[in-house]
């Protein structure tokens, strides 16, 4: 009856296994099978969730502007600072709509995202391989690696599921020469980066290698198929279709451009993994935590927790090895595992890409194509290259599950165990907050907000802090969301330099300098500064702000702090005289280059 019931529906079990086991592991792991948690920090965690509530609220038509968001008023264009998740606010909007409060819409989006994340690489290694088994335990792999816990922080990477779609449609036009598949190809592309920004112009890199290898080859094998005028105006087409369905999202972030600069490059180059980041994991595996240390020297070594587990890491180094053995005894039958060839080779490319070796790396050269010097944290390739890690696995389990159904299951079934104690994460060691704590922050100024008018503006400058500024920053964000309100604070990717007084300290004296440098529409200001505190402040008082007064004062207070620092002086005496210029004036430049920096 087993060998039937497998026979019959071993792609239904294969999957629903794979996807199960990867739920409990995995996704149940950072929520709580009590959903008492939300995936992330204080920080990003609860930004990404204003950023879908805000689009939610929009679709509802509660607010006027998707762009012009109501925080860091009165800045424009405010949500082309940070990613905006565009792409999978339908299906946030849907839970919504459900009647779901937020956070519980964040963890079902969470969910669903880590279901289609699974689903969609099953879709290409089933077609890929045609075993179902060895799909599943890719797919498993692409889900729910252990890498995938060191991007926890950022819920912008959590839709990675057009990534293998993409690559499915790209190897259906490698093997048919049909040009729909490379306009879906494109298309999916272009909806990865409505999902996220990030994620999909990184998969720009190795989807355009493997198109251009695809195309050369078919090139060479048949050039009547790819030179003629039909195809040549239809993969020029799918480029112009792709292009402009994509426009509508990114004009806005055009008027945030980061023009190409040597300066800024380096200020990212530690963000390019190392080899090393590949052998460091996330704490609280069950035998990886020697590998979980601090590296010496690293910055932000954290987010180079890219280790993806033992045995995605071997299967990844023997593959290129029997690929290349198989393909030296197959001259007769090559054609079955040059596609499998072409990924392995991308992925390889990829990782050599994004690599760097003794502050050197390929990658300098990808950073001046447009868009990607915007980018400041590149260990997120980890979310496009744990594909092709996937893909290894599921490429070696095919040498593996190659006898008689029932077998097949048995030995998936001990990969499957293997699989999760190669990538087990501890609940404890999950990056994640309980939702009761991140309302609870909110429950004692909330009183405030009910009492102000609908549309008014408001500034959160809380009296003491006992968490990291971002966290008020992002109460007070949620608050004026909640009861439709405008507010200075905010936490962003980057900032106008303005307001990165106001960013590292919300007080008075900075926020009249931000609104100073701004034109404002209104008459009165509530002032938040804890649950008793609740004050109103004249326009007036903003509009008659001496903001160059200001900078004097704060850049003398700024030159007495660096007076008073012997090693500091030390060092501003030997740039004055390198420069030729007095002493005073060079710590006049500094104290003044130390006060325009944005935020951190």
């Amino acid at each position: 009856m087993l060998d039937s019931l497998l026979s019959n529906h071993q792609s239904r079990i294969a999957w629903l296994i794979g996807l199960l086991t990867g739920m409990i592991a995995f996704t149940f792991q950072v929520i709580g099978f009590d959903l008492s948690y939300y995936p992330g920090d204080l920080g990003d965690g609860r930004l990404n969730l204003y950023f879908l509530e805000h689009g939610f609220q929009y679709i509802c038509g509660n607010v006027k502007s998707y762009w012009n968001a109501p925080f860091m008023y009165p800045e424009p264009n405010v949500i082309a600072y940070s990613d905006n998740l565009l792409g999978t606010l339908p299906f946030y909007a849907a839970f919504r709509f459900m009647g779901m409060e937020l956070y519980t819409a964040y963890q079902c989006w969470y969910i669903l995202l880590s279901a289609l994340n699974y689903g969609c690489a099953f879709l290409l290694f089933k077609h890929l391989f045609k075993n179902p088994w060895a799909a599943a335990l890719g797919a498993f792999v692409f889900a729910f690696s252990l890498s995938m816990f060191s991007q926890m922080s950022h819920a912008q990477t959590f839709a990675r599921f057009p990534i293998p779609l993409a690559f499915l449609m790209a190897l259906k036009y490698s093997e048919t020469i049909k040009v729909k598949y490379f306009i879906y190809a494109l298309l999916i592309l272009v909806y990865q980066i409505y999902c996220g920004i990030y994620l999909g112009f990184l998969l720009a890199i190795p989807l355009g290698i493997f198109l251009f290898i695809a195309l050369l080859r078919n090139t060479i094998q048949n050039a009547e198929s790819i030179l003629n005028v039909k195809h040549l105006v239809g993969l020029v087409s799918g480029c112009a279709l792709a292009l402009l369905t994509l426009f509508p999202l990114l004009y806005p972030y055009t008027q945030r451009k980061i023009d190409p600069d040597p300066s800024h490059y380096q200020s990212i180059l530690h963000s390019i993994p190392e080899i090393q980041s590949y052998l460091i994991s996330h704490p609280g595996t069950l035998f990886w935590n020697f590998l979980s240390n601090k590296p010496n020297g690293m910055e932000a070594w954290w987010d180079h927790q890219l280790f993806v587990g033992f045995i995605a890491l071997i299967c990844m180094a023997i593959t290129p090895l029997v690929l290349a053995y198989q393909f030296a005894q197959q001259s007769q039958n090559r054609e079955k595992i040059i596609a499998t060839v072409m990924l392995i080779a991308t992925g390889l490319i990829t990782g050599l890409i994004f690599l760097k070796f003794n502050q050197h790396t390929l990658y300098t050269w990808i950073y001046y194509l447009p868009g990607f010097s915007a980018m400041r944290s590149l260990t997120r390739i980890i979310n496009i290259e744990i594909l092709f890690f996937a893909l290894s696995v599921s490429y070696i389990a095919t040498q593996l599950l190659k006898k008689k159904v029932k077998t097949n299951f048995f030995i998936f079934s001990i990969l499957v165990l293997i699989l999760v104690c190669d990538n087990y994460v501890s609940a404890d060691s999950v990056q994640r907050e309980k939702i009761a704590a991140a309302e609870k922050r909110t429950l004692a100024i909330a009183p405030h907000y009910k009492k102000i008018p609908m549309n008014s503006v408001v500034s959160y400058e809380p009296d003491s802090m006992d968490a990291p500024i971002y966290a008020y920053q992002i109460d007070a964000m949620l608050l004026s969301q909640q009861f439709g309100m405008r507010t200075i604070n905010a936490y962003t990717a980057t900032s106008p330099t303005e307001f990165s007084m106001f960013w590292k300290s919300p007080n008075a004296t900075s926020r009249n300098y931000w609104l100073s440098k701004n034109d404002i529409d209104f008459d009165t200001l509530y002032v938040i500064r804890s649950a008793e505190k609740l004050e109103r402040i004249a326009a007036e008082e903003f509009r008659n702000f001496n903001p160059a007064a200001e900078e004097r004062r704060l850049i003398e207070i700024q030159m007495n702090i660096m007076r008073k620092d012997e090693k500091w002086i030390q060092s501003i005496e030997a740039k004055a005289k390198e420069k030729g210029i007095s002493l005073d004036s060079m710590l006049y430049l500094d104290a003044k280059w130390l006060l325009e920096q944005d935020k951190p």
